[in-house]
C-alpha cells in the first residue's frame, strides 16, 4: 500500500480513452495494490493527526495513552474509515475540509 498525504495527490490529466493519468495509476503500474490518495488541498496539522490514526488502526497499534498493541490491525478501508470517524467526532476538525479528501483507490480490503 501506498499513501499520498500530500495536497491533491490524487488528481492527474484526463486522457480520451486512458481515463486520468497522475500519480496513482504510477503507482498502480508499478505494483502498489492500493493507493490512498487527497482529492483537494489538506491541512498539515489536520493530515498529520489523521494519518496517525490511520497508521495506529491499520497496524494494530494502540493510542500513546495505552501503550500496547493488538495482534493484527484493521484493513486499509476500515483504519481510514475509523480515522475519519475519530475526527468527525472531535470538535477541532470535524468539518469535512479536513478528513473527506482521502480516498483508497485499488484493493482496498
Amino acid at each position: 500500500m501506498v499513501m499520498l498525504s500530500a495536497c491533491e495527490t490524487g488528481l492527474g490529466k484526463e486522457k480520451r480513452g486512458e481515463g486520468v493519468m497522475g500519480l496513482t495509476r504510477a503507482f498502480m503500474y508499478a505494483g502498489a495494490p492500493s493507493v490512498g490518495v487527497s482529492l483537494w488541498s489538506v491541512a498539515d496539522k489536520s493530515t498529520a493527526e489523521l494519518m496517525t490514526d490511520f497508521y495506529r488502526r491499520l497496524l494494530g497499534v494502540a493510542g500513546p495513552a495505552a501503550g500496547s498493541s493488538s495482534p493484527s490491525g484493521l484493513s486499509a478501508s476500515a483504519a481510514m474509515r475509523g480515522a475519519q470517524l475519530a475526527m468527525i467526532s472531535g470538535k477541532k476538525y470535524s468539518a469535512p475540509f479536513y478528513w473527506a479528501p482521502f480516498v483508497l483507490v485499488g484493493d482496498w480490503h
